[in-house]
């Protein structure tokens, strides 16, 4: 048992001075290189397995001796591990998600600039292009404005006969229903976009609902990576609006924040308030990135429990077979 004992404590030196290299190369690692960026997520992973193994190792060491020092190293490595991944996953989400965004812009101009390319006299179908759907829906249509205007309206190349008839096919149920009486016809197209945007750019109203929105958002009963999402999600779309909308969010953070921390799940708001090391109030940055390394650990531990339950044996009573 000593034998075995001294063989897992010292595995458990083994992730801690994994711990130490990966934040070495965390805050060395030139990362405006890609493949730099590559290695970090494989680090990432590669860390998140030994992690793992430290969890089985830790437990069978308290099992063998179960002083209250051992768990005190149980508790130093888990937060030594949390602390040092939490960034590097949050740099790697970022990554992704700028990524992400660039590639969808790429597209959209490339979509803008094959419309360019076709005119009245060689158009015989409509060229391909990804348009956002409005269905009359107030949150939903700054969003589809913009986008309209960019790829549509403001494109000098397409004729207003086929401009309506992409305004047409984009719009559904009830906003389809304001321009439904309007023929398709090139002299419509400058009356059917102002009847919509007269319907629909209700600057007050628009504030009243963003507003309402965030107010009433659905509290967290149980903590998960998909519930935290949902609503960090919800309240960065409902926040944006409202400043392209000119309100000064940026001047909400205490009461929007104070709002929030209330709707979170008991744990998560124990962790954000263990958070707050003095009495300067946080900023909506500060909750927003808590959010984020919040929703990355858990991903981490849903994704290593599923893994862990479709890898377990199943067992099987012996005398079933006799």
């Amino acid at each position: 048992m000593a034998a075995e004992l001294r063989d897992l404590v010292s595995r458990r030196g083994v992730m801690k001075r994994q711990i130490t290299a990966f934040q070495k190369f965390f805050d060395n690692g030139n990362f405006s290189n890609p493949s730099t960026v590559m290695e970090l997520g494989m680090r990432t992973t590669r860390l998140e397995a030994a992690y793992g193994d430290f969890l089985n190792s830790q437990t069978r060491i308290e099992i063998l001796d179960p002083r209250e020092e051992q768990l005190e190293e149980r508790l130093a490595v888990e937060t030594a591990y949390y602390e040092t991944i939490s960034p590097a996953m949050v740099f790697l989400e970022s990554t992704k998600t700028n990524q992400r965004r660039a590639s969808e812009a790429s597209s959209r101009q490339g979509s803008a600039d094959n419309m360019g390319r076709y005119d009245t006299q060689s158009t015989i179908r409509l060229p391909p292009i990804s348009l956002p759907e409005f269905n009359g829906d107030y949150k939903q249509w700054l969003s589809y404005r913009d986008t309209f205007e960019s790829l549509v309206h403001s494109n000098n190349h397409l004729p207003d006969i086929q401009k309506l008839h992409y305004l047409k096919s984009s719009l559904k149920n009830e906003a389809a229903q304001v321009i439904e009486s309007l023929e398709t016809s090139s002299a419509n197209y400058v009356s059917a976009w102002e009847q919509l945007r007269e319907r629909y750019d209700n600057n007050r109203k628009m504030v009243g609902i963003h507003i309402h929105a965030v107010c009433s958002m659905s509290p967290i009963a149980i903590a998960s990576s998909v519930n935290l999402r949902r609503h960090q999600n919800g309240l960065n779309s409902h926040l944006r609006a409202l400043k392209a909308l000119k309100l000064p969010v940026e001047h909400w953070d205490a009461l929007v924040i104070h709002l929030m921390v209330e709707k979170l799940d008991v744990e998560s708001h124990r962790l954000w308030e263990s958070s707050r090391s003095s009495d300067s109030l946080p900023s909506m940055q500060d909750y927003l990135t808590f959010l984020n390394q919040r929703c990355l650990i858990l991903e981490s531990i849903e994704t290593r429990s599923t893994y862990g339950q479709a890898a377990r044996p199943t067992s099987y009573d012996d005398n079933t077979n006799q």
